[in-house]
Order: C-alpha cells, then sequence, then structure tokens
C-alpha cells in the first residue's frame, strides 16, 4: 500500500502521465506547466541516460536547469579576470549543460533555465568567494554569451535563484538594511539587456526565484520584491526608478512542518498556503507601475522533505499527500503559470545546505521509488 501512494504522488507532481487520465486533462486545459528539476542525475554523464529514463517514465515533459556562472566560465576561482571576450559563448566550457539541453530538445522538452550564481571569484567585489556583490557588467556579458549560445532551445529565463538567501548572494543585509533587492535590481537589468545583445528582441525572463521565508540572514519575500522594484512599504514607487521588464515571477513556495495549508506568522513571508500574499503584491506593485499587469507566478522549485530530515521531515505517506494538496493549491490559482518537482532524489542527510535552508531542502523520494519498481 505504502509503494502504491508514493507511486500516486509522483503520477501527481508530473504532468504528461498517461496513467493519471483526467489529471492530466485538467491540467493541460488550465495550462499550467510542471517542469521538473533533476541536477545530479542529469549532469552527470554515467546516471543521464538512467535518469533520462525515469524521468519519461514519470511522464515528465518540461525541464528546469539551473546554469551556475562559475561552473562554466573560465579561471573561475581565480581573483583576476582572464582576458576573453566575455560574449563570445567560446570562450566558457558548457560541458554537461550542453548535453542536457540536447537531450531536452530532442525530447521536446521546453526548458526553464535560471542562470545564477555563484559566479567567478573574478567577478565579484571582494575576489575572495563567489557571491559578494557579483559585478552586473561582468553578467550582461555572460548573458549575452548565455543567449547566443543556447538560443531558441531555452522557452524560459530566470535570473538568479534565491537572491534573497546568503548562500547565492551576499551581502543581504548592511546595518540591518536589505541590500541584497538592490544587487540583484542590477543584475536583473543588465543580465536582461544582455539577452537583448544576443539578438533576442523580448526575451521571456522571470523576475525573483525567492526562497519563501526570512530570517536575520535571509530578506523576506515580499521585502525582497519591494526592493528590487523600488516600492516603499505602502508600494509607492521612487520616481528615481523604471519598471521592471519582467515576464513573470518565479518563486520556491516550500512549506514547513505545518503542511501546505500553513501560514507563516510574518506577512512577508509566502509559502504555498499563502500564495495569495504574492499576487496581492504583484498586483500592487503592477499598480505602482514598477511592472506589467498581471504577471504570472512561476513556482520554480516546490517539494515536500521526507524523513529522516531532522527539522521538517514527515512519513512518505503524508509526504504524498501533502504534494498532491500542494499541487492543487497552486493549479486553483489562476496566477500560477508552472508548478516543480524538486528532486529526483533527497537532498543528503545533515549536509550544509539541509542545516542552512532547513524547511527549504526538498525531497521527491516517491519519484525514485516509483521509477525502480
Amino acid at each position: 500500500m505504502l509503494r502504491i501512494r508514493i507511486l500516486l504522488c509522483a503520477m501527481l507532481a508530473c504532468v504528461g502521465l498517461g496513467a493519471a487520465g483526467d489529471a492530466e486533462q485538467a491540467l493541460a486545459s488550465h495550462g499550467q506547466v510542471t517542469y521538473f528539476e533533476a541536477p545530479q542525475g542529469l549532469l552527470n554523464p554515467q546516471t543521464r541516460p538512467q535518469t533520462i529514463t525515469q524521468l519519461q517514465a514519470l511522464g515528465v515533459h518540461a525541464l528546469r536547469v539551473e546554469l551556475y556562472w562559475r561552473d562554466v566560465a573560465p579561471n573561475a576561482g581565480g581573483a583576476v579576470r582572464p582576458s576573453f571576450d566575455g560574449t563570445n559563448p567560446a570562450n566558457y566550457s558548457w560541458g554537461q549543460y550542453d548535453l542536457v539541453m540536447a537531450e531536452a530538445q530532442r525530447l521536446h522538452w521546453p526548458v526553464l533555465l535560471t542562470v545564477t550564481g555563484p559566479g567567478p571569484k573574478w567577478a565579484t567585489a571582494s575576489k575572495k568567494d563567489f557571491v559578494t556583490r557579483p559585478d552586473p557588467m561582468q553578467f550582461e556579458q555572460f548573458m549575452t554569451a548565455v543567449g547566443r549560445h543556447f538560443g531558441s532551445e531555452v522557452a524560459l529565463y530566470a535570473i538568479w535563484n534565491e537572491p534573497n538567501h546568503p548562500d547565492y548572494l551576499m551581502p543581504q543585509f548592511v546595518h540591518g538594511v536589505a541590500t541584497s533587492p538592490r544587487l540583484y535590481r542590477a543584475l536583473f537589468q543588465d543580465g536582461y539587456a544582455g539577452l537583448q545583445a544576443a539578438g533576442l528582441a523580448h526575451p521571456k525572463v522571470l523576475m525573483g526565484e525567492t526562497a519563501p521565508t526570512g530570517t536575520s540572514h535571509v530578506v523576506s519575500p515580499l521585502a525582497f520584491l519591494r526592493g528590487t522594484l523600488c516600492l516603499n512599504a505602502k508600494y509607492k514607487k521612487a520616481s528615481s526608478c523604471g519598471s521592471l521588464p519582467a515576464y513573470g515571477y518565479g518563486h520556491h513556495a516550500y512549506t514547513t512542518a505545518g503542511g501546505p495549508f500553513y501560514q507563516p506568522h510574518s506577512t512577508q513571508d509566502v509559502t504555498i498556503g499563502a500564495l495569495a500574499r504574492l499576487t496581492h503584491a504583484l498586483d500592487l506593485a503592477a499598480h505602482a507601475h514598477a511592472i506589467k499587469a498581471h504577471i504570472g507566478i512561476y513556482l520554480t522549485e516546490f517539494g515536500i522533505q521526507s524523513k529522516p530530515n531532522p527539522y521538517v521531515g514527515v512519513a512518505p505517506a503524508v509526504q504524498a499527500e501533502w504534494d498532491a494538496i500542494s499541487e492543487r493549491i497552486a493549479y486553483n490559482n489562476p496566477r500560477v503559470q508552472s508548478f516543480s518537482q524538486y528532486l529526483l532524489s533527497d537532498d543528503p542527510v545533515g549536509g550544509s545546505r539541509v542545516r542552512k535552508r532547513q524547511a527549504q531542502a526538498i525531497v521527491c523520494r516517491m519519484a525514485v521509488a516509483a521509477g525502480s519498481e
């Protein structure tokens, strides 16, 4: 019985499964796309064939791929920028990313490409790490290379993964004032300009990709949204800022051990059970002419953590139920344009990312179980 329930969860979480019957037709008529993310399996040439087979068996038909600037840049670990044309794709080592994109093309799977830090050390202000104040101009050159290299292979772009989290962008705060929104605004503007320089006149680019909850080290997603769009607490825009050409807003609406209906005490946080907060904030931002009206919400990462995760782990049967409920919540919100399934295999128990992100680290153990049957 447990195996059946786990398999059912995986089926509900991934669109296109023939066995899903009516659920598949409902999702298709609604127009919501489900992206699947499996970086460990897809980027490893030894595991890629098996991973592709698993994804096909699960009915996957769209991928999210995170392209880490540091992974492909020349001399990424060095403090001195090498002499090269940053806009020329030939100067980057695309490696396994090329092969993953080629597989997606072969299978006719659309790709959401999130281009993100960590970046090369030489592109940061400190030259000592990979995430402190990345140079927007260097990022613009990189995005030009990305656009020229992948072009039509990408259906949808997103700029930066969880820029409100210190794992990806620093500093988040300076003397108690949120700094990362301003840093991110520059990265988004220059990254968008880079895609246009690559010949994409009107690229479809998501902003945000925000983590769901704030702490003393993480900027809350709605505070981050306002800061990026130059809005004050009442959603009034500074006259010195123009609007951002965002196609949609990416968000990671992970929940906690409270379940899919949990709503954080802080009204600046957005979990799956509090999506209305994000919808309302985007409407207020559009009213202030900071973004265009009625942009879609793209839930680009989501999942429920299973035991033995010490923070928010639940039993596999509960995980299956909560994952299905969460997807239904997203489906019922007409502003949500995409859902996601992340990952294909568990995060390592006790790993640094699990400790740092706690409730934000998620799994898809049921997909592994289903694929191994």
